[in-house]
């Protein structure tokens, strides 16, 4: 059963009826199941967590009778149901449709609830639904955030948050690929976080930065300010301006080093600055960028390194950069590009 849920969005969790019972009517055995699925999916524990604050903010009016109305109302029932008994005694076959009609009506009022419910959520669900901003390959995009913020999308990333902020709630964004982020500062000091994957929050109060999950790992470049990287295992991280950590999502193990934040957010102007880069990381950025598959004919010259700008735009200007920086053949036919000495 755990399968079906594999690849559900936090609707689809607040939709799903097994899902609605455990967050509002939770037991051992619901515990027990939903703590073994997040076992399984730790990806899936910000969808969970979203689903559940949609079903909790579903809320239902209710109006407790008083109880000297209560028992006037019952006794009057009591009363007219003496008095209908009086007249006459039904037979045996209008006691049986009284029976049947007095379950249709308990069925026509739980479908009726069900409805009201369903309803419900569809309109929470909707208010909740992330605003979900893509690049395709080689395209780079500038996204306006709702408190005026900014961030740059890499090509291949997604950058998804809720339509609108409240003012005394953190600001938050979803990332997947790679984007730059220049935040603005509030005036009730909010916080902004970057949520990456299941391993890594950026926490920042106003600052430029860059964020990239790609691979497995996760790096966050501070250009300038002061951000904060939380870890998964509660350790966290204050970084400084020109200060790079990259992050291994499995082992939750990171390095640190010192770069230059030009040079490394260099993309944001449609071009790459190498300063003595392995042609290896070369090509994961190109199939990163461009969506390609890189094939090298001779192992040694993953090792070979570039140096200068290579433009972006183009791949076909790009690949001609490499084959002129690294004195290789570099031919492209359709999706596949092929690597060799001359």
């Amino acid at each position: 059963m755990h399968y079906q849920y594999k690849h559900f969005s936090a609707e689809d969790f607040a939709a799903d009826e097994h899902f609605q019972q455990w967050v509002l009517q939770p037991d051992d055995a619901l515990d027990q199941y939903w703590e073994e699925y997040l076992m399984l999916h730790p990806m899936q524990k910000q969808a969970i967590t979203e689903a559940r604050q949609i079903i909790r903010s579903v809320k239902f009016a209710s109006y407790e009778l008083p109880e000297e109305d209560f028992q006037q109302i019952w006794h009057a029932i009591d009363q007219n149901t003496v008095q209908t008994a009086r007249k006459r005694q039904p037979d045996s076959s209008e006691k049986v449709r009284t029976f049947y009609n007095w379950r249709s009506w308990q069925k026509m009022a739980a479908v009726l609830t069900l409805l009201i419910v369903a309803t419900l959520v569809f309109f929470v669900i909707n208010a909740y639904r992330k605003v979900e901003h893509q690049t395709a390959y080689g395209e780079i995009k500038t996204v306006q955030l709702p408190d005026g913020s900014t961030a740059i999308l890499n090509a291949n990333s997604t950058l998804r948050m809720s339509p609108n902020w409240s003012t005394d709630e953190s600001r938050e964004v979803w990332i997947t690929g790679e984007a730059y982020f220049s935040v603005v500062h509030t005036a009730n000091h909010q916080k902004f976080l970057v949520h990456v994957d299941e391993s890594s929050t950026v926490e920042v109060l106003g600052t430029e930065f860059d964020v990239a999950k790609r691979r497995g790992k996760t790096k966050v470049m501070l250009a300038s300010g002061k951000v904060k990287l939380n870890l998964k295992n509660e350790a966290s991280l204050v970084m400084k301006p020109g200060e790079l950590v990259e992050v291994v999502t499995t082992s939750n193990k990171y390095t640190k080093k010192t770069v230059d934040p030009a040079t490394y957010a260099s993309w944001k102007e449609h071009k790459l600055i190498f300063d003595g880069t392995p042609l290896s990381e070369v090509i994961i950025l190109m199939e990163e960028i461009y969506g390609v598959q890189v094939e090298i004919r001779e192992p040694s010259l993953v090792t070979h390194k570039m140096w200068g700008s290579m433009p972006t735009r183009d791949i076909h200007d790009f690949l001609s950069g490499i084959s002129q920086s690294l004195d290789v053949s570099v031919t492209k036919t359709g999706n596949r590009v092929v690597i060799k000495n001359k």
